[in-house]
């Protein structure tokens, strides 16, 4: 088997695909760029080599990214936020059967875990803006924004169980928040 490119194998092997970002949020303005996840099958021959086919592939578009099925899996099970909100998005570009079969199992990925998962993402985030207060005298507000979109993302999720990853009401606060109107 003559192995495929990591662009072929996001091509040819896209099982799953969305838009993520401030587009799948409801937080999207007229500068927002369109970021997309997505999950590739990699054929199976291909793991039974010494080098194994990657665990994801950054493009082949800009802001592209996809992980291998088997490693995005893993991280839904550790509840990783940037993964259960892929698989949340109200926004898919493509999914075929085997997408479909990840979808159906989106609630199993839902557990306690994350809880710890999207808090420690949420005080990474915050270590970064109080570094960017130290360095520039301000945060990113843009980032700060994201902070609190993720918080009450994880509060949501734990109050009823359902990952909505729409903001809903809260779009005007958090875009006050991004353009640096709010303390």
């Amino acid at each position: 088997m003559i192995t495929p490119t990591d662009e072929d194998l996001v091509r040819r092997h896209t099982v799953y695909s969305c838009v993520m970002g401030s587009r799948a949020f409801g937080l999207a303005t007229e500068d927002s760029d369109t970021d997309r996840r997505g999950v590739f099958l990699a054929p199976t021959p291909l793991f039974w080599r010494f080098e194994k086919p990657p665990t994801h592939i950054e493009g082949p578009a800009d802001e592209q990214f996809s992980w291998e099925l088997e490693r995005f899996c893993e991280l839904a099970l550790r509840a990783n936020p940037n993964v259960l909100e892929c698989l949340h998005s109200p926004l898919v570009d493509h999914v075929d059967a085997t997408g479909r079969e990840l979808l159906a199992l989106r609630g199993a990925f839902l557990s306690r875990r994350a809880h710890d998962s999207f808090v420690r993402y949420a005080v990474a985030q915050r270590r970064r803006l109080e570094a960017d207060v130290r360095q520039y005298g301000a945060p990113r507000w843009k980032h700060a924004m994201h902070l609190l979109r993720l918080l009450a993302s994880c509060r949501d999720l734990l109050r009823t169980g359902v990952l909505d990853i729409k903001v809903g009401e809260a779009r005007e606060d958090l875009l006050a928040v991004r353009r640096g109107e709010v303390s």
